[in-house]
């Protein structure tokens, strides 16, 4: 009974250091937890600082695209505008030039009109000058006719002279 005794106690003795065993282990697992928690904790308030700053930055980016996107609004509104007034300055340049062709057309038209004027003008002008050759002639022809009908005059009576005068 006695081996018996010691042995219980021995037992219960094995079973004390092992449950000291386990209880220093929980403590040391708890601490470690412990640790653990607050290396998380450490951790998060990091990551929730990273973030914060995240956000702040995606909040700045988004107004820097929202400022973008406004001025890029304007300049298309510009370069509607823009295309716009080119638009119609294209209109009025196909306006001028189909006036600029009309010109052209009549110009064309007063240019052949001049031409057959000049060459009616050229003819007239040679007639002209045949007509005064003709002129010539018979001014010479009515001068020697005058001259001799003055010659022949003068042997008249004086009466007839007189009329023959106011003739010529």
């Amino acid at each position: 009974a006695v081996v018996s005794t010691q042995s219980t106690g021995m037992d219960n003795v094995l079973y004390l250091y092992k449950s000291l065993d386990l209880l220093r282990e929980a403590v040391e697992a708890r601490e470690t937890g412990q640790r653990g928690r607050e290396r998380l904790d450490s951790e998060r308030r990091k990551m929730e600082k990273v973030v914060a700053e995240q956000a702040e930055e995606l909040q700045s980016m988004k107004q820097r695209v929202e400022s973008q996107k406004a001025i890029m609004q304007k300049q298309s509104v510009k370069m509607d505008r823009m295309i716009e007034e080119r638009v119609e300055s294209s209109a009025v340049l196909t306006d001028i030039l189909s006036k600029v062709e009309e010109v052209q057309q009549r110009n064309e038209t007063l240019e052949v009109t001049c031409e057959r004027t000049k060459s009616l003008l050229d003819k007239n002008t040679e007639e002209v000058e045949m007509y005064r050759e003709q002129v010539a002639m018979y001014d010479e022809v009515l001068h020697t006719v005058k001259t001799k009908m003055v010659a022949a005059g003068n042997s008249l009576p004086k009466s007839l002279r007189v009329v023959l005068k106011e003739l010529l």
